[in-house]
This record gives structure tokens, C-alpha cells and sequence, in this order.
């Protein structure tokens, strides 16, 4: 864990260990805690985006908790890659990625967030994703409803020397995959 992520584990821990001595006193604060704290979170994302400090996602770990995540220009190796949020939007754009011959997976999970995701013309793709409640389109193609489960791949999947596998999943989102045109 590093330093950032120790120091929100102690304050969430002191903060628990407040709430559970004063609920000791009889003292009902749960009431109140989440509000308070939600409350709380919107001045600090307020405070920190007018310090002009970015909230960005780090491509090369893969995962945020809250917030949109964006990866303009993601220039790693795209085989075996795990993207995962719990709340937010993520942005992947794979122009400048690497990809091994053959076939590459992805792996992209969301709770509640949009997934969009741009890649090369020249890469086939396929893609096998599910939702409770979201959209999937795939080039031209589209699909929607509750509860569904989404399958595409382009027509030289098989033969393609390039590929992309994409296994995702989201509780409530919309998944968008694109073609980049080439340069």
C-alpha cells in the first residue's frame, strides 16, 4: 500500500473507531456520519480540483475507486491488463498501446461508471461483456437492455495476426468500443 492509500486507511479507521465509542455513549451519530461524510468528500474534491491538483488515474495500476479516469495515450503492453472501478468513468485510448501477435486480453470491471474505449483500426477485436443495467456498442454495432450480455468479434477475428479480447463487466454503465482511424 503506499504512502497515500496508508494514510486514508488510518483516517477511515480512526473515524470508525469515533463513531463505534460514541455509539458506546449511547451517542446515535450513524445518522449523521454518512451524510457528514459525503459532505465532507465534496469540499475535498472541491479544495483539491481548485488547487489545480489532478485526480488522475495511473494506467499502469488499473484501478480508482471513485472518480473518471482517463488514459489518453496508453503506451504499455495491452496483454493481460485489468482496468477496474467502483464509481466513475473510464477512458482508454489504445492508438500508441503495444500488443503482442496474437491475441491480447483485457479485463474491465465497473460498478457504476461508462466504459469507453478507442482502439486501432488495424486491430481485431472481440468482445464478451455484461451488465445489470447498460448499453454496449461495438463499432456499428449496438445493444441494449437490463440483465443482458453482450458477444461480438470482427469477421477476421481468427485469422487477424493483432487481436483484442475484451472481458468486461459493470453493474450499472454503458460500454462503447471505437476504431481509431490510422494517421
Amino acid at each position: 500500500m503506499d504512502n497515500r492509500g496508508t494514510k486514508i486507511f488510518g483516517l477511515v479507521l480512526i473515524v470508525v473507531g469515533i463513531l463505534l465509542a460514541l455509539d458506546n455513549f449511547n451517542i446515535d451519530l450513524f445518522e449523521y456520519a454518512w451524510p457528514i461524510a459525503i459532505i465532507l468528500f465534496g469540499f475535498y474534491l472541491i479544495y483539491r480540483s481548485s488547487r489545480g491538483q489532478s485526480m488522475s488515474f495511473d494506467c499502469s495500476t488499473g484501478s480508482k475507486f471513485i472518480g473518471d479516469s482517463t488514459c489518453d495515450d496508453y503506451t504499455g503492453d495491452v496483454d493481460g491488463i485489468k482496468f477496474s472501478h467502483f464509481i466513475g468513468d473510464m477512458d482508454l485510448n489504445l492508438k500508441n498501446a503495444t500488443f503482442k501477435q496474437g491475441e491480447n486480453v483485457i479485463n474491465i470491471s465497473s460498478f457504476i461508471g461508462d466504459i469507453k474505449v478507442a482502439v486501432p483500426g488495424e486491430v481485431a477485436v472481440k468482445v464478451h461483456c455484461s451488465s445489470a443495467f447498460g448499453d454496449f456498442q461495438v463499432f456499428d454495432r449496438k445493444d441494449e437492455g437490463i440483465f443482458n450480455s453482450f458477444k461480438y468479434s470482427t469477421a477476421d477475428y481468427e485469422s487477424a495476426d493483432k487481436k483484442i479480447a475484451f472481458h468486461c463487466s459493470s453493474f450499472i454503465g454503458d460500454m462503447k468500443i471505437s476504431k481509431i482511424a490510422p494517421a
